[in-house]
């Protein structure tokens, strides 16, 4: 994901047929330590379909939630 310029955090989401499986606040600075944003996940991902959700937030408030998926194949 592209770096929004005014955001101060990130909240990444991630589900799978299982539940959720991420749900973590990152800092820009964490998150974004350049133009593009990326996190490690804590766990290693089970074979399954998961959706992923990012919103941001500054001091000017929420952002929308952005989404997509992927699948993890063995």
């Amino acid at each position: 994901m592209a770096k929004v310029p005014i955001s101060t955090s990130y909240r990444v989401y991630v589900s799978g047929t299982s539940g959720v499986v991420l749900d973590k606040w990152y800092s820009s600075v964490e998150a974004c330590p350049t133009d593009v944003c990326s996190v490690e996940f804590p766990t290693t991902l089970a074979t399954d379909k998961y959706t992923w959700w990012v919103q941001t937030y500054s001091s000017a408030g929420y952002g929308p939630w952005m989404s997509s998926t992927f699948k993890v194949s063995p």
